[in-house]
């Protein structure tokens, strides 16, 4: 199936979380670059909105998936923080209390002048933007609190 036909078959739902994550991005670099990580996940703890989203997971998982498609869409490389805040944010927004994960490899031998780390986010310990063994393969670390 081509870019083009999948973007077809969206449904308005789809299209607001594509828009608003084509606009959010950029904030959450701005944000990143000037203000650092605490600030940026300050911008993403947004006040809970309605709860009782049903098929929670699922809804998340789709929106990681647009969100990821923005990001990958856009004039500029967007990282897999950036992208993950957006998601938290708009999870928020939707009464999900998702979990921002930053792991670096587990057990990687890296050059002694690179740092590697990822991050992702979980709902309920399910991964909703990433691939489910990602966990696996990074051992998590503490963020400063937002």
């Amino acid at each position: 199936m081509s870019k083009l036909s999948k973007l077809a078959g969206l449904g308005a739902a789809d299209w607001y979380c594509l828009l608003w994550a084509a606009l959010a991005l950029p904030v959450v670099d701005i944000i990143l670059r000037s203000r650092g990580v605490a600030s940026a996940r300050r911008w993403a703890m947004v006040p809970l909105g309605k709860a009782g989203e049903a098929q929670a997971t699922e809804k998340a998982m789709r929106w990681g998936w647009l969100i990821n498609g923005a990001a990958s869409s856009g004039l500029y490389r967007v990282s897999c923080l950036r992208r993950s805040l957006v998601l938290l944010r708009y999870m928020r927004r939707h009464g999900l209390v998702g979990e921002l994960k930053v792991g670096v490899p587990r057990g990687g031998e890296l050059a002694p002048d690179l740092f590697e780390a990822h991050a992702w986010v979980e709902l309920d310990g399910v991964v909703v933007n990433d691939v489910a063994e990602v966990s696996a393969r990074y051992v998590c670390f503490e963020l400063p609190r937002a």
